[in-house]
């Protein structure tokens, strides 16, 4: 009868092993198709993953594109507000624009011209940008004209007061035919007195025709260019609104026009 009991629980305990081992390798089959389901999945579509991945990194690229066009925006923004600023590198590249302008030197200047041509013609500038005409009288001192530094300046101070296009014609023509060692820098005066210019397609003709090498003497005189004319005249839409745009259109319309850096006077 003992026999018989443990013979029955024996039974049980079997029919239960069993059944569990059976519910297990109906888990594992399952198991197993859903990941082959998955599998099939991937291998229906194999790049779907590339393809998310690379969407995902040109949009954090163009983001990244457009943070930095924001600061460069920014950055060049400030640099033209240094202009005031004392003490910063802009606030030097443009000494004459900045302060009190005093008539009196000026003519007192002008009453030597020999004395200090270069000062007589930062300050004659200066009356360019601020357009006074009170020194119209010395457009007709033909003794002013001896000195090329004060004639370059009464140029400029002409076309920017009475728009006179033969002074203008004659700035665009010593920029073409100036001669000697500063023929392919920027850090010239006649480049200076073209950043007074308000007429951008015609001074930005002659400073492509030709190749202007580096920022000339102080590192400068091609972000002076820039800086003085967006601070003169900032509502020319024409005129790159940052250096970094400036800098590249104009090297590379140089680089176009005069390759060898050979070409004195444009076609």
């Amino acid at each position: 009868m003992r026999l018989f009991q443990h013979m029955k629980q024996s039974s049980v305990w079997s029919l239960i092993a069993a059944g569990l081992i059976a519910l297990a390798l109906l888990w594992a089959v399952g198991g197993s198709g859903s990941a082959g389901d998955e599998a099939k999945v991937e291998r229906k579509n194999p790049g779907a993953e590339f393809a998310r991945e690379s969407k995902s990194g040109a949009l954090r690229s163009e983001t990244r594109k457009r943070e930095r066009e924001r600061k460069q925006k920014k950055a060049t923004q400030y640099k033209v507000e240094n202009i005031l600023v004392e003490g910063t590198y802009e606030f030097n590249l443009t000494r004459n624009l900045r302060g009190p302008f005093d008539p009196e030197e000026l003519l007192g200047f002008a009453a030597e011209p020999g004395k200090d041509p270069r000062r007589l013609m930062e300050l004659l500038l200066r009356a360019a940008a601020d357009k006074d005409g009170r020194f119209l009288d010395l457009l007709q001192r033909p003794e002013l004209r001896g000195e090329p530094e004060v004639e370059l300046g009464l140029l400029t101070y002409d076309y920017a007061v009475t728009k006179n296009p033969a002074a203008l014609e004659a700035i665009l023509n010593l920029h073409y035919e100036e001669p000697g060692r500063y023929r392919r820098s920027w850090d010239t005066n006649v480049i200076m007195a073209l950043s007074y210019i308000g007429e951008w397609d015609l001074t930005k003709q002659a400073l492509e025709s030709r190749l202007l090498s580096g920022d000339g003497t102080g590192g400068g005189a091609r972000y002076a260019f820039w800086l003085r004319r967006r601070h003169l005249f900032p509502n020319d839409k024409s005129f790159p609104e940052t250096y970094e745009q400036f800098q590249e259109e104009i090297i590379a319309a140089q680089k176009s026009n005069d390759p060898g850096g050979r070409n004195e006077v444009p076609e």
